[in-house]
């Protein structure tokens, strides 16, 4: 129930949902594409999308080219990443 949060029109939703599913850690690795769908789409849910897909441990080769992309098109939130 939770992941379909991820794909709410509400980015207040969206980002409480990405919260939680951080919470669940290992056993949420269910939600890591819709996670890294909410970075790509450069919503203002990526930060939250971001520490999720730490939290539950998702794959480097996965995350990192994202927070990669992230920075280069958004250099403004590289500074949140630190």
């Amino acid at each position: 129930a939770v992941c379909r949060c991820l794909n709410d029109r509400d980015g207040a939703v969206q980002s409480e949902a990405a919260r939680t599913l951080g919470q669940f850690g290992e056993h949420a690795a269910v939600a890591i594409p819709p996670l890294l769908e909410l970075v790509r789409a450069e919503s203002h849910v990526w930060l939250n999308a971001i520490t999720a897909l730490v939290a539950i441990k998702a794959e480097a080769k996965l995350v990192i080219p994202e927070i990669v992309s992230l920075i280069r098109w958004q250099p403004a939130h590289a500074g949140s990443l630190a």
